[in-house]
């Protein structure tokens, strides 16, 4: 068994030179942060689980939404919550969405559409303080792994202004269409060898 405090020690330590260190230097150090933070990751992991959601689920679910996507809903239409409720109870789905738990906590929702040549990433949101761990990544990276079994693409659709298309990028998507407000946009699976 790991020695946590000498390892969170050693870790606090290496972090507290990186960030003293001034802004031209802390390109240099990125490997030493990234290093630290997969160090801090291996002995305080995160577990993630996926669990079917239920009709007790919705008002996390809308809240969560709330969350993540108001500033986006005002500044195109502005928010009203009674259209808005009414448009969460058409795309949430009990028993199909997956609740996200987060070392037991309910984090987020992951929802997937299984076609016959596809997969559509129908939803995905975290709350906040789970964002920019790697837990998107990680459980899209499971569905690409899955298409790619299948031989079919994943694809999704995405607010043109949601910054999470840097991420979707990242993870091999690309734009296939728009409309007036979002992307489509497709991970092909890797060509037979």
């Amino acid at each position: 068994m790991p020695d946590y405090g000498l390892t969170l020690g050693l870790y606090i330590t290496i972090l507290s030179i990186t960030i003293g260190k001034n802004i031209s230097q802390a390109r240099n150090h990125k490997v030493i942060f990234l290093a630290c933070i997969s160090l801090f990751m291996e002995v305080f992991p995160i577990n993630i689980t996926l669990r079917p959601a239920t009709p007790d689920d919705f008002e996390f679910v809308f809240r969560l939404n709330e969350t993540n996507m108001r500033f986006y809903v005002e500044k195109m239409r502005g928010w009203n919550e009674e259209i808005e409720r009414k448009d969460m109870k058409g795309k949430f789905h009990p028993g199909h969405d997956q609740i996200i738990l987060v070392n037991g906590e309910r984090g987020g929702i992951f929802g997937v559409e299984e076609r016959p040549n596809s997969y559509f990433l129908q939803h995905i949101e975290l709350l906040p303080q789970f964002q920019g761990k790697g837990i998107g990544s990680k459980l899209i990276c499971r569905l690409i792994s899955k298409a790619r079994k299948r031989n079919v693409p994943v694809s999704l659709t995405v607010l043109k202004q949601n910054p999470a298309i840097r991420l979707y990028k990242r993870l091999g998507f690309s734009v296939t269409g728009e409309t007036e407000i979002k992307y489509e946009m497709t991970v092909w699976p890797n060509p037979a060898p």
